[in-house]
C-alpha cells in the first residue's frame, strides 16, 4: 500500500491569498473563518459584475436569434438590464450581511451610502457600455461566468470562473476577457496586464474545452481586459459669476460640455460695464467694457481649450479595452508553478503556515482583517475567532485523501 498525494484544490484568489501570506490563507480557507461583512470594494465588484454578467447574457440571446440592425436600437436596453441586475445583487449583499451580523452578534453596518453606491456603479456600467457596445458586431458570445474544475498537473486541480469568453467573427480566435476595476485611470495600470497568471489559467481552461468537444475549435492565447474606474465624472464648478470654472477636471467632454451650455451668455460684470457705457460712453467706462469682454472672452477660449481636450480623452480615464497575447510556454510555465505552489499548500495544510509580516505593512496593502488573530496574546485567538468572524464550512472534495494499491 502506498499514501497517495493529498488532491489539491485551488483557485487564483487562494494561491493568491497564500503567496502574500501562508497565515492568511490558512484562517481563510482550511479554517473558513470570514469577516460577517465583506469589504465595500468586494461588494463593489461583484454587483459590478453581476451587471456585466446579465448584459453580455442579453447580447449572447440577441446573437443567437440572429436579428437585424437590434444593435442599434439596444444598447439602452442592455445598460437598463445591467444596472436592474446590479441593484438586486446590492438588496442580496445587505440581506446576507445583516443575517451574518446577527449570527455574529456584531452591529450591522456597511460603511458606506448604499445609494452613493448604486449612483457610481450605474456610472460605472452605462460608461462601460459605450466603450464595449463596438465589440458587438465584430464578436459573438460563446461564454457568459463560466465555472470551470480542471487538473492542471498531478494531484493539482484548478477551479474559476471566466468573466467572458469571446469569438473573433473575423479570425475564428477566442478572446477571454477579464473585468477589472481600478481607483486610477485605467491606463495607468495597463503595464500589469502582460504578466497575469490568472489569463494562462483561463486560457488552458478553454483549450480543456475545446479538447472534451464543449467549444469549437480555435487559436488560443488572446486576453482582453475591460477595465472600469471606480468614480463618476466631476460636475464642473459654477464661479459666482455663472461661468464655469477652468480649472483642472476629471470629467467626460459631454458632462463638461452640458455645464457649459448652461452658463450665463454674459457676466454680472460684463452687464454692468455695458450699462455705465450706455449711461456714460466715456473712454474710461468703454476701457472698463472691453476689460469684462477679454476677460471673458479668454474664459471661454479656457473654456473651449478644456473641452477639446476631453474630447482627445474620450472615455479613457473612466473605462479601457486592453489586449495581450499569451504563449503556449508561458500557459506551460503556469501549470509548472501550480504543482511547484501544490508541495507548499500540502505543507500548509499540515500546519505549516508562517505569517508574513512584510505583507501586513506593505504600501496600499490595508489592514488585514485577520491581524486581531495573529498579533494578540494567543490565549484571546479562540474568542476573537468568535466574535468577530463567521465560520464557513471547508470544501468538501470528492478526492481529499485516499490509500492505492502501488
Amino acid at each position: 500500500m502506498q499514501k497517495r498525494k493529498l488532491t489539491i484544490w485551488t483557485s487564483h484568489s487562494e494561491v493568491d491569498t497564500f503567496r502574500k501570506c501562508p497565515a492568511k490563507w490558512g484562517y481563510r480557507y482550511p479554517e473558513g473563518l470570514r469577516p460577517p461583512i465583506s469589504s465595500v470594494h468586494l461588494r463593489l465588484g461583484s454587483a459590478y459584475h453581476r451587471g456585466l454578467d446579465a448584459g453580455w447574457t442579453q447580447v449572447r440571446k440577441l446573437q443567437q436569434e440572429g436579428e437585424t440592425e437590434w444593435r442599434e436600437m439596444t444598447r439602452s436596453g442592455i445598460t437598463s438590464d445591467s444596472i436592474m441586475a446590479m441593484g438586486a445583487a446590492l438588496t442580496e449583499q445587505e440581506t446576507k450581511a445583516r443575517e451574518r451580523a446577527q449570527a455574529a452578534g456584531i452591529p450591522f453596518d456597511l460603511d458606506e451610502d448604499p445609494d452613493e453606491m448604486f449612483d457610481l456603479l450605474r456610472s460605472m456600467i452605462s460608461i462601460y457600455w459605450r466603450l464595449a457596445w463596438d465589440l458587438v458586431g465584430k464578436y459573438d458570445v460563446e461564454l457568459v461566468e463560466e465555472k470551470f474544475e480542471m487538473s492542471v498537473a498531478y494531484g493539482v486541480k484548478f477551479r474559476g470562473v471566466i468573466d467572458l469568453l469571446l469569438r473573433c467573427r473575423l479570425t475564428g480566435d477566442l478572446v477571454v476577457v477579464e473585468h477589472k476595476t481600478t481607483t486610477s485611470a485605467p491606463m495607468d495600470i495597463e503595464d500589469r496586464f502582460g504578466f497575469d497568471p490568472q489569463a494562462n489559467a483561463y486560457l488552458y481552461a478553454v483549450q480543456q474545452m475545446i479538447k472534451k468537444g464543449k467549444l469549437k475549435p480555435g487559436a488560443v492565447g488572446r486576453v482582453q481586459y475591460h477595465v472600469a474606474r471606480k468614480k463618476i465624472p466631476s460636475s464642473p464648478t459654477v464661479k459666482k459669476d455663472g461661468m464655469v470654472s477652468t480649472a483642472a477636471i476629471d470629467t467626460l467632454a459631454e458632462v463638461y460640455a452640458e455645464a457649459l451650455a448652461k452658463q450665463v451668455p454674459s457676466t454680472e460684470r460684463q452687464q454692468k460695464a455695458a450699462a455705465a457705457y450706455d449711461e456714460k460712453p466715456t473712454d474710461r467706462n468703454l476701457e472698463r467694457l472691453e476689460k469684462a469682454n477679454n476677460a471673458y472672452a479668454e474664459t471661454r477660449a479656457d473654456q473651449e481649450r478644456i473641452l477639446g481636450q476631453l474630447h482627445g480623452r474620450g472615455l479613457g480615464a473612466f473605462v479601457g479595452s486592453y489586449e495581450c497575447s499569451f504563449s503556449e510556454g508561458q500557459v506551460q510555465l503556469w501549470r509548472e508553478e501550480m504543482s511547484a505552489v501544490a508541495k507548499r499548500l500540502r505543507a500548509a495544510h499540515k500546519g505549516i503556515r508562517d505569517r508574513n509580516p512584510g505583507h501586513c505593512t506593505a504600501p496600499g496593502s490595508g489592514e488585514c482583517e485577520y491581524r486581531p488573530i495573529c498579533v494578540e496574546d494567543p490565549k484571546y485567538q479562540n474568542q476573537v475567532k468568535t466574535t468577530r468572524f463567521v465560520k464557513r464550512e471547508p470544501r468538501k472534495e470528492n478526492d481529499a485523501q485516499a490509500n492505492t494499491n502501488s
